[in-house]
């Protein structure tokens, strides 16, 4: 890997990466730039970085690729996102290992994006439960690539994680969203949520069951959650034709 820097830390190199990027580092661009740094410094094809709850929310992707993988995760409500950040553990998983721990996420993803391996490192607070993660996508079929990186890479995980603590500050990381939400797919994901209390308000059931049944008719028509929950908000489809 050419630019990794075998005489500096993992932390160090990150480090460098990122003083050496040119661009906005303001507080709002903070998502990109970490993840264009993290991007940068293994010589990845792609990399997404989100914050977790029932709803995934998206801070920044570094491709549009990664935008439509980082997608999938929510609209299907599963993926390695939600399993690093749920189990608090560093993952990797080739195409066969993909199929058989989130079979829908994986079909999805070799069928919709040119990913045929992909990480996970898991976004937490001093030590404490996880927040979100930080995805690493390859064109590689196999896991060697990941492999090689996903220790440093979850160093490297610490360091974004505290970088988003930090500039979050008093306000926490949820006040500090409305600083983040400027991109588009942040916004979408918003949509969701309001998606999920038109169907909470018309069928009169608990916000987890709402969703499951978003996710639900998304998958059977080919949509992304984002897609259904915009046709929602635009009246192009109404509640009570989500069944």
């Amino acid at each position: 890997m050419s630019g990794y820097g075998r005489h500096m830390s993992v932390v160090d190199r990150f480090h460098r990466v990122r003083r050496a990027r040119e661009g906005d580092w303001s507080a709002e661009a903070l998502p990109t730039t970490l993840v264009e740094s993290c991007r940068d410094l293994f010589e990845l094809d792609a990399v997404g970085i989100s914050l977790t709850g029932e709803v995934r929310v998206p801070l920044a992707a570094t491709s549009t690729d990664a935008v439509t993988a980082e997608s999938l995760q929510t609209t299907m409500g599963e993926g390695p996102c939600l399993t690093a950040a749920g189990h608090g553990t560093a993952l990797v998983a080739d195409a066969s290992s993909m199929a058989a721990s989130w079979p829908m996420f994986g079909a999805a993803l070799t069928g919709g994006t040119p990913f045929r391996s992909v990480a996970s490192v898991p976004l937490r607070m001093n030590g404490g439960g996880s927040f979100g993660a930080v995805d690493l996508y390859s064109v590689d079929a196999g896991s060697a690539t990941l492999d090689a990186v996903i220790s440093d890479a979850a160093q490297v995980g610490e360091v974004m994680a505290n970088s988003l603590v930090e500039v979050a500050g008093v306000a926490g990381l949820r006040g500090a969203l409305s600083r983040w939400v400027q991109s588009p797919s942040a916004n979408n994901r918003f949509r969701v949520w309001n998606a999920v209390g038109m169907m909470m308000a018309y069928a009169g059931e608990p916000s987890r069951d709402a969703l499951a049944r978003l996710r639900g008719y998304a998958f059977s028509h080919d949509l992304s959650l984002d897609e259904l929950a915009g046709r929602l908000a635009d009246r192009q489809l109404k509640p009570e034709t989500i069944t």
